[in-house]
């Protein structure tokens, strides 16, 4: 499409564009952290366990560590950051010692569970990565 400048209203074109740009940010909720439960702790200090959603998806990133049992409640995810209705979103995310761990959070009640090790251990010391975890939203 091709604009006429001369015959554009400024003061719409100027108001179109505040309001796409405002629409931009807000759709964008900047890293929010989660509160850790149970025990579980910052692998490093000052990296939280973050989730951040930008339309519809979402991110998370960080490391956690001190889990010593399955299945734990680690976080609870606000509502806003919540897989879809109806599906339980199920990843696995890297860990020291060469074993992954599968994660479920849940759509309902908003639990971020650790659900299982591949070597079935969860020694306090084993830390968890959330960097790169990233879903849809509604």
């Amino acid at each position: 499409m091709i604009f006429n400048l001369k015959d554009m209203d400024m003061n719409n074109y100027v108001s179109w564009v505040y309001s796409s740009l405002l629409e931009k940010i807000e759709a964008d909720t900047g890293w929010v952290s989660l509160e850790l439960l149970n025990g579980v702790k910052l692998f490093t200090e000052g990296y939280d366990l973050q989730v951040r959603k930008v339309h519809k998806t979402v991110f998370m990133r960080g490391r956690i560590t001190n889990i010593t049992a399955h299945p734990t409640t680690i976080a609870i995810m606000p509502q806003q950051f919540r897989p879809r209705e109806g599906y339980a979103f199920r990843f696995i995310v890297p860990s020291n010692g060469g074993t992954n761990a599968v994660f479920v959070i849940n759509p309902d009640s908003g639990t971020v569970i650790l659900d299982n090790t591949s070597d079935g251990n969860v020694p306090a010391e084993r830390w968890f990565s959330f960097n790169n975890v990233t879903y849809i939203s509604d």
